[in-house]
């Protein structure tokens, strides 16, 4: 069914690179009892899109005429949102990557470790890494934020819609990053690691709160 997509392990996966799947693929593994790909993959998938349909309104920006005073600003912006593009679709893999080395270890017998602190310490380097990936879809949303209130602001009014749905998708991807990092870090027991990502986040929020703000004035 799955036209050798993957190898399955302990309900894991050994092989990804998602962004060389058919559309059909992905969504038939991400469907099935697989732990991988998941929740970190689809934010991943929804960063990516969002980008892609921003870089849209600015082809479309740039081939209109009335909008040649900004070419310039229009192309700087187009550059950051094709690298971001690319960025998230690396860390759909990273985040299934890090999940999956998490579950490894997971199922490891307890006694197959020196000590119970020393499990500790390995299941935390195994939850910090899980957490990895979507923390940094974090932080990519929240610098992406000026692109995306530049496409609303100044991009092509005809695709306005469209520049509103790339928004929308840029905050379901902050938003579930959010949720795939929560979901690692309340099993770190590092308590310094811990209050820092808090910090972090409560940071990347209030960026990402300036896109919010900026689509009510669209709704």
């Amino acid at each position: 069914m799955y036209n050798n997509m993957y190898i399955k392990f302990g309900g894991t996966m050994s092989t990804f690179l998602f962004r060389n799947r058919s559309i059909n693929d992905f969504l038939d593994v991400l469907a099935s009892p697989a732990s991988v790909p998941g929740g970190g993959a689809v934010a991943g998938l929804q960063g990516a899109q969002a980008c892609a349909l921003a870089e849209m309104v600015c082809n479309f920006t740039l081939t209109n005429k009335k909008y040649a005073s900004i070419e310039s600003d229009v192309r700087e912006v187009l550059a950051k949102l094709f690298s971001a593009r690319n960025e998230f679709l690396s860390l759909m893999d990273k985040d299934s990557e890090g999940f999956s080395k998490l579950m490894e270890i997971l199922q490891k017998p307890k006694e197959s470790f020196p000590s119970p602190s020393e499990r500790t310490k390995v299941l935390d380097d195994a939850f910090k890494l899980s957490a990895a990936a979507p923390t940094a879809m974090s932080k990519l949303c929240a610098s992406l934020v000026p692109c995306f209130v530049f496409i609303l602001e100044k991009g092509n009014k005809n695709l306005i819609s469209d520049a509103l749905v790339a928004c929308k998708a840029l905050t379901a991807c902050f938003f579930s990053s959010l949720e795939n990092i929560r979901a690692n870090v309340s099993y770190v027991k590092d308590k310094a690691y811990v209050e820092d990502v808090e910090s972090v986040l409560k940071s990347r929020v209030s960026d990402m709160s300036i896109l919010e703000d900026t689509l009510k004035r669209y709704v």
